[in-house]
């Protein structure tokens, strides 16, 4: 008897602690009521409804402000409770900190439930695997128990003590997303005498500005927007949506300036930086070999920490060179500078660049949507030119995917915005050459050889080191019975995908039992090249080109080409009948070309496909269209012989 009242007691005592910790109350008449409205046959395709966002920032002229955000979500969906069982807020200590002033969850019927405190969570930011980024955290808040048509709502307050560009201010907040948005409100006050610039992007907000006194109320408000519809192969986010850029900074020379100012201590190298510099250029005899061979140690030796923020949340100061050199790891803008510290000892021109190879940087207005650090060596003509020490597996200093991408050389007169290169296709193309022997008994001998560029050499090398050597040969193995079910792949080499200095080379032998096929006097197969199965990468790039119509613009992020040899000797005892017709679409920014040719006893197939634009505009989607149902059509063309028997 005594263990049952001590097991009553103890839960007793558990819900008493619970009482206190999670309290109960009912939410507001006008609160209950609004959510209730919200059901989910009004959003058919939404799996929350963000009821309201609202955030005011009061700014000082030092820079310091105080930020408080009060979010309500109401939950439609499982995947909608997946999205919203967590809210997270990333700072760095040292500029500013998060607290969560309230968090609740309101369930269904109206019956608030405060997050107890141990829900609330203040952890280091993981990096990657067992890092943390030094003086980076985040707030977490864990909402527990969501069930479908119960709310999350909180309060937040961010206090910045300490701003990173002194007596400025900056901000980029999207008014639209992935969930429909009732009502959203930015709300800014500043000093009168701060000079406010502000844009709207990809839409419209209603803004209005009202002087308090010595004050200024900025307020921009968006009612009833209705949720982004995802599409394969869309531009990012940032892209696309509405969104709301506010700055003091004046423009981006003052960005480029204060950057340089704050990084260029960390490129002092000491002896060890400079015995590695030393020991790597060794025996080379040019300038590029020796920059190659530093920007080499540094994206594969220097173990890339990779992480989700940036900005202020992230801190914006590289370790010193010392440091990272010796620790053996850092995030972009830590190997960023151990590489300025590199190529200055070698006597090189060179500097820390912010970018941001996700999305675009909006010129028009000095605003920091960075979240990446490269490098730039000034030539002797004053131009510059682009490294990227965070990409281990591409031959080139900069990698082809951030091509026409937003670049801020930070030097101490102060640099304008950029934009990288556009590259052409050509040069980064995949060579694709076979040589094929057509048996008279039907079956088909036949080598090909995949000599990948740019694009395709990253994504090649990238995917087939992740792959372990027997699970290649069940993959290529796979891949080749798209060119005949009983296609058997007998041999594969692939040249060293860790050698940077020689392109990747895949050789395949294969054979195919019966690869023609009779139909009456005639014998007819399709050249195996001319399948597409040898150029799957361009199915990766053009992901979502097989919609009918679009909303956005295809994103294929990078140029890119490919071009097919292949020659097919044909049989004795068979004369060729006929051949697919060639096939050719030029159009202004990307074009394809299919044609056969005969030599002797040979069919010589021939592929070109060019893509010269990173993005496909709206416009010339239905040109995309109307060109891939070409490659689409050569694909099925015929080789016809005839037996000489039968002529």
């Amino acid at each position: 008897m005594k263990r049952v009242y001590y097991v009553m007691a103890i839960l007793l005592l558990g819900l008493l602690v619970w009482g206190c910790a999670a309290q109960r109350q009912a939410a507001p008449m006008g609160m209950v009521q609004t959510l209730k409205r919200i059901q989910g046959e009004e959003y058919p395709d939404a799996n929350a409804v963000v009821v309201f966002d609202s955030i005011r920032v009061d700014l000082q002229r030092s820079g310091k402000y105080t930020q408080r955000e009060h979010k309500l979500v109401k939950i439609l969906t499982e995947q909608g409770k997946e999205n919203y069982s967590e809210a997270t807020f990333g700072y760095f200590v040292s500029y500013d900190t998060v607290m969560v002033t309230m968090a609740r969850v309101i369930g269904r019927g109206g019956t608030m439930i405060d997050i107890p405190s141990d829900q609330i969570k203040d952890i280091p930011f993981p990096a990657f695997g067992k890092f943390f980024l030094p003086n980076v955290r985040e707030k977490i808040i864990i909402f527990p128990n969501l069930v479908l048509g119960s709310s999350i709502e909180f309060i937040s307050k961010e206090i910045m003590r300490n701003p990173p560009m002194e007596e400025n201010f900056d901000v980029s907040l999207l008014f639209e997303g992935m969930d429909p948005l009732s009502c959203k409100v930015f709300e800014l006050v500043t000093p009168k005498e701060m000079e406010v610039k502000h844009l709207v992007k990809n839409g419209k907000l209603n803004f209005s500005r009202q002087e308090l006194g010595d004050k200024v109320l900025y307020r921009w408000e968006a009612k009833d927007v209705p949720r982004i519809i995802s599409e394969p192969g869309m531009p990012p986010l940032w892209d696309v949506a509405t969104k709301l850029l506010i700055t003091t900074v004046p423009s981006w020379e003052n960005w480029s300036r204060w950057y340089y100012q704050m990084a260029s201590p960390t490129f002092e190298a000491d002896q060890a930086i400079k015995d590695k510099v030393t020991e790597l250029t060794s025996g080379l005899q040019t300038e590029e070999e020796k920059i190659r061979a530093l920007y080499y140690f540094v994206s594969q030796k220097i173990r890339y920490v990779g992480t989700s923020m940036s900005g202020k949340e992230a801190g914006y100061k590289p370790f010193p060179a010392p440091k990272t050199f010796k620790q053996q790891f850092g995030v972009c803008r830590d190997k960023a500078a151990l590489l300025v510290s590199m190529l200055k000892v070698l006597g090189v021109d060179a500097y820390i660049v912010l970018t941001n190879p996700a999305w675009r940087v909006d010129r028009e207005i000095p605003v920091d949507q960075f979240n990446h650090a490269i490098v730039a060596i000034k030539n002797s003509e004053g131009k510059f030119w682009w490294l990227d020490p965070t990409f281990e597996n591409t031959r080139e200093f900069l990698s082809p995917f951030e091509q026409n991408k937003a670049v801020l050389v930070c030097d101490q007169q102060g640099e304008d915005l950029d934009f990288t290169p556009i590259i052409p296709p050509t040069d980064g193309m995949a060579h694709i050459k076979a040589t094929s022997n057509l048996k008279s008994d039907g079956s088909l001998e036949s080598q090909v050889i995949i000599e990948p560029n740019g694009s395709y050499d990253v994504v090649f090398r990238s995917w087939l080191k992740r792959i372990p050597p027997m699970q290649r040969e069940m993959m290529f193995q796979g891949l080749f019975q798209s060119v005949s079910p009983g296609a058997m792949v007998k041999n594969i080499e692939i040249s060293d995908l860790s050698d940077l200095y020689t392109p990747v080379k895949i050789e395949i032998d294969y054979t195919v039992a019966d690869y023609w096929m009779k139909a009456g006097d005639y014998y007819l197969f399709s050249a195996p090249t001319a399948v597409g199965t040898f150029d799957f990468l361009s199915y990766a790039f053009l992901r979502g080109a097989n919609l009918p119509q679009r909303e956005y613009p295809l994103n294929i992020r990078t140029t890119f080409g490919s071009c097919m040899e292949e020659e097919i000797n044909l049989p004795q005892g068979f004369t060729l009948k006929a051949l697919p017709p060639n096939m050719q679409k030029d159009y202004p920014h990307f074009s394809f070309q299919a044609s056969y040719q005969t030599q002797g006893k040979k069919v010589i197939f021939t592929r070109r496909v060019l893509y010269h634009r990173p993005e496909i505009t709206l416009d010339e989607y239905g040109d995309l269209r109307d060109m891939l149902q070409g490659v689409e059509r050569s694909t099925k063309g015929k080789i016809i012989l005839v037996s000489n028997q039968n002529l």
